[in-house]
């Protein structure tokens, strides 16, 4: 009768070496997602201050070649090639969130058809305060959900900021003035 022998030398992986595998892999996919997801809300933010800072750039080259422009809307601005080719939507301009974005004329700056609004809608609160922290400097007045974060003769408010871009959730209204 021939006995049998086990190999304590057996080749392959155990189920716990298998497993522990997965759960490093699992951990490295989930890191790789988060760090996409964040670097891709960055780039949106990024892209919505140059965005604002075109289209501000645009009406006012607009404007300065009409002398005035108070019934100015954003088909105009589209029209006359002064919006941002990734803005425009058709005839409308759409902020890297997919909310809509007008421009308005407005007195909101102590006078009459003196300024322009521009409203950002649906702006994520993840993105909110970087998006107005960065472009605060160049507009006289800054709300957001309704509230004033600065206004003429008020400087910029960060804390007030961060309340109102909590407030808002992920559709944050932003009206940036400036003439």
């Amino acid at each position: 009768m021939k006995v049998m022998s086990f190999n304590k030398k057996a080749k392959g992986f155990s189920l716990i070496e298998l497993m522990l595998v997965l759960v490093v892999l699992v951990v490295l996919i989930g890191g790789a997602y988060v760090l996409f997801n964040t670097l891709s809300q960055g780039a949106k933010s990024d892209q919505a201050q140059k965005n604002l800072m075109g289209l501000q750039a645009g009406v006012k080259r607009m404007c300065t070649r009409a002398g005035q422009c108070p019934t100015l809307a954003a088909a105009t601005v589209i029209s006359a090639g002064q919006a941002p080719s990734d803005m425009i939507n058709g005839t409308n301009l759409q902020s890297p969130w997919g909310g809509p974005v007008t421009v308005v004329a407005t007195g909101d700056l102590g006078g009459t058809d003196n300024a322009f609004d521009y409203t950002f809608n649906a702006v994520p609160k993840s993105e909110c305060n970087t998006f107005v922290s960065a472009v605060q400097n160049n507009f006289g007045k800054i709300t957001i959900g309704g509230t004033a974060v600065k206004d003429v003769g008020t400087p910029f408010v960060l804390a007030t900021a961060v309340t109102q871009c909590e407030a808002g959730g992920d559709n944050n209204t932003i009206v940036f003035t400036a003439p």
